[in-house]
């Protein structure tokens, strides 16, 4: 019993450690799929304002070449210059902006990627312990699968003791019935024979010369010599019969005593095979 209720406690703690370990999983997930999420506008981000710093590098490089060959023209197209060098210094601006703006998104970028690798990697680590859980939990099982086939063998063992004993009993029983039935039967010879060697000895009394044929007697009434006593000796004959009885009664007494033990091992057993069925079948759940 201390066994399964060590299994009962560690089934508990194990599932609990399972279900936190299943909500941090999903916790992480969530996140993982925001941080995911993130990381693709970022990217879509970096990538719009890379093709925008790109056009205008392009606009830029293509204002400054325009206003290098405007130099070298004649000198009424000053105003012009002027307007072009305006239009450069506002390219130089919306250039500058991008380019803060770029730098803001790649800093996200690369936070959101840092993030998302904390997160991958306390996702290995917790189905590092899941793992480790799972096989801990088998291991448990295997040993209550272990624990459950000992049982059955020792229930099966004392079922066979226990059949033996009644077996034995049984045959004690016989063994004491016919006994007595033996014992009666020589009481009632041993009566009979009392009673005619008391009627002969009256007989006797009255004629000297009649002799008594003991072993005749003997022989009809199919009783050992030494089994013949007179009046005189009744009691200790009754002494050995209760005496004989006594030991019977005693013996049957502490086979009954044997068998009732065997019979509440084997309840024991069949209430712990029970007990490991019932372990096993929460387990597996």
């Amino acid at each position: 019993m201390l066994i399964l209720l060590e299994a009962k406690e560690f089934r508990n703690r194990l599932n609990a450690q399972i279900r936190d370990l299943e909500e941090t999983n999903s916790s992480l997930k969530s996140r993982l799929g925001n941080l995911q999420k993130i990381l693709e506008v970022a990217q879509r981000e970096k990538d719009d304002l890379l093709t925008d710093l790109d056009q205008m590098r392009a606009d830029f490089a293509s204002e400054r070449e325009t206003w290098r060959e405007s130099l070298d023209t004649e000198p009424k197209n000053i105003s012009n210059n002027n307007s072009v060098s305006k239009e450069m210094e506002s390219l130089a601006s919306e250039n500058s902006m991008l380019m803060g703006r770029l730098k803001e998104a790649l800093r996200r970028y690369e936070e959101s990627q840092k993030e998302c690798d904390s997160i991958i990697a306390a996702k290995k680590c917790l189905e590092q312990q899941l793992s480790s859980c799972t096989q801990d939990w088998r291991k448990k099982c295997l040993q209550l699968e272990q624990e459950l086939a000992e049982a059955k063998t020792e229930c099966g063992r004392r079922e066979m003791s226990i059949c033996n004993w009644e077996e034995r009993l049984l045959q004690i029983n016989q063994w004491a019935d016919e006994e007595k039935s033996s014992k009666e039967k020589q009481s009632a010879c041993t009566l009979n024979l009392l009673s005619e060697l008391k009627r002969l000895k009256e007989m006797n009394n009255g004629d000297g010369d009649m002799e008594v044929d003991v072993g005749s007697i003997m022989q009809k009434s199919q009783i050992h010599p030494y089994s013949v006593l007179d009046t005189n000796e009744s009691a200790p004959l009754d002494w050995r019969q209760k005496k004989s009885n006594k030991i019977n009664k005693m013996e049957r007494c502490h086979l009954q005593m044997a068998l009732n033990n065997e019979l509440r091992a084997r309840e024991e057993a069949e209430n712990r095979l029970q007990d490991c069925e019932l372990e096993m079948e929460r387990l597996k759940k």
